[in-house]
């Protein structure tokens, strides 16, 4: 019941684009937290904005929910993250961070140029630190690659838990300069990924955002052509079958890396990618609960296939099923912009 509830209160709170992503209280399955999927009408009656969310509507292409409920968003256009209390009605409670070019501020809280994405970390149940994923260029101040320009994976504090890290909300902690727009982030185990819009895929370190490792995966007849905001990157497993899928949106592909080095591994059969029937949207994988790889599974967004969520073996890329949502036809279809699963797949 309370998966239905998130979705009618933020369709009303919410105008697209919007990417939905991050957990809200955990399943009792260990460390991980369950996630959330969001659905949005783009019709002219879904245009009306809520005054509480002034600030968000139509430039939040993301949320995260954290454990204790509040909702994080980040602002295209204003370049601020708002934070939004769930238990009253999604009001706006606090808001962190502002838009300029340099990370410069004195009293050491983040600075944003366009943030898209954003991602908190589902193995910390405190939920210290955002992630976030910033379109703009931004040059280093105080500390953080100082007079270097780049565009910017943040790290900041949240402001739930008070610690010695984290003093007050806002607070940022770690940067990393990418060489493109970063439009895709993920947060999974001890390192962070990210996708940029020239297909460059970066695995950090989460605790201080250092390289691990990077590859340009843009490839001829493979994935050689970005859409942004509507291509995707999810992660599943912890172990040494761990691995990356990044959709394409453009190319109606998921293809499939290794998440130790990034480089390329196959879906059972052979395949590195897998061809998709129409251009898809956002990407989600829930899996890794259980011993075996049964329950991995891929969901993506078909909103050219009458208003479907699709679902897919991680392994093997087969087709598995769809859910219609009712009322939609082909071309007709309201738009979701991302969507995620709860850990059991379900």
């Amino acid at each position: 019941m309370r998966f239905f509830i998130v979705i009618l209160f933020f369709g009303l709170s919410f105008s697209p684009p919007l990417f939905a992503k991050g957990p809200p209280p955990g399943t009792g399955a260990g460390d991980t937290k369950a996630n959330i999927m969001i659905m949005l009408d783009e019709s002219r009656s879904m245009k009306r904005r809520d005054g509480a969310t002034i600030g968000i509507n139509k430039s939040t292409y993301d949320v995260a929910v954290a454990n204790n409920g509040y909702v994080f968003a980040p602002s295209h256009n204003t370049s601020r993250i708002f934070i939004l209390d769930s238990n009253s009605l999604y009001s706006v409670k606090a808001t962190f961070g502002r838009f300029n070019k340099y990370n410069n501020n004195t009293e050491g809280i983040v600075n944003f140029n366009q943030p898209v994405e954003i991602a908190l970390d589902q193995s910390d149940s405190t939920d210290e630190f955002i992630y976030v994923a910033n379109r703009g260029g931004q040059m280093g101040q105080n500390g953080f690659f100082n007079d270097e320009w780049g565009r910017y994976i943040l790290k900041a504090c949240t402001g739930i838990p008070t610690t010695t890290a984290c003093p007050e909300r806002g607070k940022l902690v770690a940067a990393y300069k990418g060489d493109n727009a970063i439009y895709n982030i993920e947060v999974h185990g001890d390192h962070v990924y990210a996708l940029t819009s020239s297909f460059t895929l970066y695995k950090l370190n989460k605790s201080d955002l250092s390289l691990v490792t990077s590859k340009i995966i843009k490839e001829s007849g493979s994935i050689d052509r970005n859409n942004n905001t509507r291509d995707g990157l999810a992660v599943v497993g912890e172990d040494a079958g761990e691995h990356v899928y990044v959709l394409s949106h453009h190319n109606k592909k998921i293809c499939k890396f290794k998440a130790s080095d990034l480089s390329k591994t196959t879906f059972t059969g052979g395949s590195h990618c897998k061809t998709l029937t129409a251009q898809v949207q956002g990407l989600a994988v829930s899996g890794k609960t259980t011993a075996t790889t049964t329950d991995d599974i891929l969901y993506v967004w078909g909103k050219v296939s009458a208003g479907t969520i699709n679902k897919y073996n991680a392994n093997t890329g087969n087709y598995i099923s769809r859910f219609a949502r009712k009322g939609t036809s082909a071309g007709k279809t309201n738009n979701v912009e991302g969507l995620d699963v709860d850990s059991s797949g379900n």
